[in-house]
Parts: structure tokens; C-alpha cells; sequence
């Protein structure tokens, strides 16, 4: 989901993917795509058992691995048969393989999880939540991949950006794991797994995944604040940073990703351990 934070945070994306033009093709591109993966879904019911955790997602992320291609071919505006000579082998793997078929999976998940908190449990009543598992995400992904395939055509027509939502700056930076990034990594952890295990002897039942949710969401998204101040801050103190910067910018940054991406992969790991 980390190309979503690139999508909304920098301005310079933002705007590229939000003109109204833009939004016109994004609302065909994303409705299409649903009613396909709604004929696959009735197809699929008659040739396999969509109870079985295994076959849901993997047919999930094969439609999102399908639809993903095709919704970014979209946004490029390029025949599929150029789009690796422009675009390059790497790129186009990253698409299928990462915005495709992983992202497919994990919204798969979190729609799961969703419908669970909400009484709507895929161990008892499989079709409806099965349906939502494939359909749901087939749209996020045609509207990301389509968003990165505009983005990808205006650079290719000279329109500069600070960045592409690729993950190459992340994966560069995981290469070489700096000891401020690893501090920060290692009070999360263990301040989630540590807040967990002192939860659960306190709360059984279903309760105990909305406080443990509740509680992990909010120190890790807490966490995640100060860390990315300490980024900014280049491995000097981020004290100055905090106090320098307005209320609501911090609020919103808490918020949103903070607090919404802590909740998303909690969910995203509950929905795994239910399933298995």
C-alpha cells in the first residue's frame, strides 16, 4: 500500500491523478473491471469451491493480477506491445507481480476482515464475502495501476516528477537499513507485540481483536509519527522538527497514514490467522 502513500501525500501525483479528466477515465476503468470480476466469481462458483481460503485468494489475485496490466495499459496509452520495450521488464513485473496480484491478495484480506467485524463471517456464509473479496479489490487495483500508467505516460511526455510510485527509493533504502530506522522499527514492534500479550490474558472473545486492534493501531501509528519526523530530520534531533509544525498537519498525518495503515495490516493479519 505503499504506492497509495505516494499517490496521496505528494502534491505533484496528487494533482496529476485528480484532474477531472482523469476521474472521468478512472470511473469506467474501475467499473469495468467490477463486472468482469463479478462474471468471473459466478463462473468460478460452478468450477471451484470458493469456501477454501487458498483457492478465494489466489483467484483474487489473479484477477487483480489481470486486471492490474491491463488498467495501467489503460493509463499509458500505449498498446500492450510497447509497453515493455518503454517501460522495461522490472516495471511491468512490479505491476503484475506487486500493485497486481500481492496488493489483490491483501485488499482480499481486509475486505474479509471488514465483513468479520461486522457480523458478515466468511466461515459460515462464504458466497457474499467471497464475491466482495474478488470484486472489491479488482476496482482498487485498476484504479491504482491506472493512476501509475497516467502518471508513467505524462513523465514519458516530459511532465517531471520528484518521484515514481514504484518502491525503488524504499527498496534502495531497505538495502542499507540506517541505526535510526532500525530504532524506530524495534520500539514499534515491540511495543505492539508487548501491548498484545498484555492484552489478551484481559479480554477474551471477539472483544479482544477490537481492543487489541484499537490499542495496536493507536501505538503504531503513534510510533509512526516521530519516525517520520526523524526522517525528515536526516538523523538529527526531531524534537525541533515536532515543535515547528503546525497541529493539524501532525493530526493529519496521524491519522492518515498512521493510524489508517496501522489498522489496515492489523486487519489485513487478523483476516490471515482466521483464515489459517
Amino acid at each position: 500500500m505503499l504506492h497509495r502513500l505516494a499517490l496521496r501525500v505528494l502534491p505533484s501525483l496528487t494533482l496529476a491523478v485528480t484532474e477531472d479528466s482523469v476521474r472521468t477515465r478512472k470511473r469506467v476503468v474501475m467499473f469495468v473491471p467490477g463486472l468482469v470480476a463479478f462474471a468471473v466469481y459466478r463462473a468460478a462458483k460452478h468450477v471451484t469451491s470458493l469456501s477454501e481460503p487458498l483457492t478465494l485468494l489466489l483467484l483474487s489475485g489473479l484477477v487483480s493480477l489481470a486486471t492490474a496490466i491491463c488498467a495501467y495499459r489503460v493509463g499509458r496509452t500505449v498498446p500492450f506491445s510497447r509497453l515493455i520495450d518503454e517501460d522495461g521488464v522490472p516495471r511491468i513485473v512490479w505491476v503484475l507481480a506487486w500493485i497486481g496480484f500481492v496488493y489483490g491478495v491483501q485488499l482480499s484480506l481486509l475486505v474479509l476482515a471488514l465483513l468479520w467485524l461486522v457480523g458478515y463471517d466468511y466461515a459460515k456464509h462464504p458466497d457474499g464475502p467471497a464475491m466482495m473479496a474478488i470484486i472489491i479489490p479488482c476496482t482498487a487495483v485498476a484504479r491504482d495501476a491506472f493512476e501509475i500508467g497516467h502518471i508513467r505516460w505524462l513523465e514519458r511526455s516530459g511532465r517531471p516528477f520528484a518521484t515514481f510510485p514504484d518502491g525503488v527509493a524504499l527498496r534502495a533504502l531497505l538495502r542499507r537499513i540506517p541505526p535510526a530506522m532500525m530504532q524506530w522499527l524495534g520500539l514499534g514492534v515491540v511495543s505492539c507485540v508487548g501491548l498484545s500479550l498484555a492484552v489478551m490474558p484481559l479480554v477474551n472473545g471477539d472483544w479482544a481483536v477490537l481492543v487489541e486492534g484499537a490499542l495496536v493501531t493507536l501505538v503504531a501509528g503513534t510510533v509512526a509519527l516521530p519516525a517520520f519526523l526523524s526522517g525528515q530530520a536526516g538523523g538529527r534531533d526531531w524534537v525541533p522538527q515536532f515543535t515547528n509544525t503546525g497541529w493539524g498537519e501532525l493530526l493529519k498525518f496521524w491519522w492518515w497514514p498512521g493510524l489508517a495503515f496501522a489498522s489496515t495490516y492489523y486487519l489485513v493479519l487478523v483476516a490471515a490467522a482466521c483464515m489459517y
